[in-house]
């Protein structure tokens, strides 16, 4: 009998260290993979991040996880890999991505080719510059769109006029204090001060002032604006292109902000197809996902090996 004992001691201590070891090198390299993937997609974009991202599982038993075809939970932080360039068209290009969290619970391996993310939570902090750069790119669109003479008021044609001739935004200020950021026009000329606040899933803008000169700003001016801004973030947070997550924070705080986006059964290929490259989405929208890069460096990891 204490033979016996001995025995089955013996063979529980192996299989506890057998999946130990598996438990280690599966996280290894998992882990590896998506360091890799987000390196790859960083260098596609002409850019490299300062550091690797960290990944991790959480403190389930990731073996047990991938045996049952979940893995409860997943981490990853990923370096900002920004560069923002002028153009001679006076709208900068913007390459690489913001810093952000991704984390992930109940990822479903069923279909091991599209993983499905029980849910979903990715906050991506977005410096003053890339706020200010996706503004000057939205306002360059507005300035090049105008609108038909036949259904134009004058309003409207006076402020188009207004917008390509002579607004020019210069800078991009955050103000943690009141929760505001406040823009520069044509180094100074006009100003404007507006609280972003989240609804519905999506953000807006309120308007807490505008000067131009001393003297404020036409309403049109003031609308185009709003518009413009409104418009550029829509595009960094289409529920449509991120799996249909919703906003649920869009927080300001020193040097930029914070926005929090999140969503159940999330496929991993639809939160991450707006940052596919050579997708022909801008470049713009492509950094503005800093989050679906984040998963979409995931979804190759996942494939995990048989021997696992």
């Amino acid at each position: 009998m204490k033979t016996l004992w001995k025995t089955l001691l013996v063979v529980a201590v192996v299989l506890l260290a057998l999946l130990l070891v598996a438990e280690i090198g599966l996280r290894w390299y998992l882990g590896s993979q998506m360091k890799t993937q987000f390196r790859e997609a960083t260098e596609a974009q002409g850019v490299t991040a300062e550091a690797n991202p960290e990944v991790s599982f959480g403190v389930s038993p990731l073996v047990l996880g991938v045996l049952r075809g979940v893995i409860p939970q997943m981490d990853i932080d990923t370096p900002e890999s920004l560069k923002i360039t002028g153009t001679d068209q006076g709208a900068p290009e913007v390459s690489g991505t913001p810093a952000a969290k991704v984390h992930v619970t109940d990822l479903d391996l069923t279909d091991q080719d599209n993983p499905v993310a029980g849910h979903l939570t990715a906050s991506t902090d977005v410096p003053d510059e890339f706020m200010l750069a996706t503004i000057q790119q939205a306002f360059e669109q507005a300035g090049s769109g105008s609108t038909s003479g036949s259904q134009a008021s004058d309003g409207q044609n006076l402020a188009e006029g207004i917008m390509r001739q002579l607004i020019k935004v210069t800078d991009v200020t955050s103000d943690p204090d009141t929760q505001a950021l406040e823009l520069e026009f044509t180094d100074g000329a006009a100003t404007l001060k507006m609280q972003p606040k989240v609804e519905d899933g999506g953000v807006t803008f309120d308007v807490l002032g505008t000067t131009f000169f001393g003297f404020d700003l036409p309403d049109e001016v003031t609308e185009m604006i709003e518009q413009a801004l409104k418009g550029s973030v829509d595009d960094a947070v289409d529920p449509a292109a991120t799996g249909g997550m919703r906003v649920e924070e869009f927080r300001v705080v020193d040097g930029g902000a914070v926005v929090t986006v999140s969503g159940d059964d999330v496929p991993l290929s639809e939160a991450g197809s707006a940052a596919e490259l050579g997708s022909g989405q801008s470049s713009r929208r492509e950094a503005a996902h800093a989050h679906a890069a984040a998963v979409q460096s995931l979804r190759p990891a996942v494939r995990v090996p048989a021997a696992a």
